[in-house]
């Protein structure tokens, strides 16, 4: 099981990067956020990956790690 999400998410990279280079030029920054985010979600459900493990934990941790 493990091994199986880690091969998604090495797979998922490349395409979330790409979605970062297209989104980088668009203005004003809150709707680069917002696009990212929507075409980010699209690509975790296209590669089988839970979106909220790639978009909604890492929020959660960096109060943690600054306190």
């Amino acid at each position: 099981y493990q091994l199986r999400h880690t091969q998604r998410f090495i797979a998922l990279r490349p395409r979330l990067v790409r979605v970062r280079d297209e989104c980088a030029a668009i203005l004003p920054p809150h709707e680069r956020v917002r696009t990212f985010l929507l075409r980010g979600w699209h690509e975790c459900r296209q590669a089988d990956v839970q979106p909220l493990a790639v978009f909604a934990l890492p929020v959660v941790q960096i109060p943690l790690l600054l306190a």
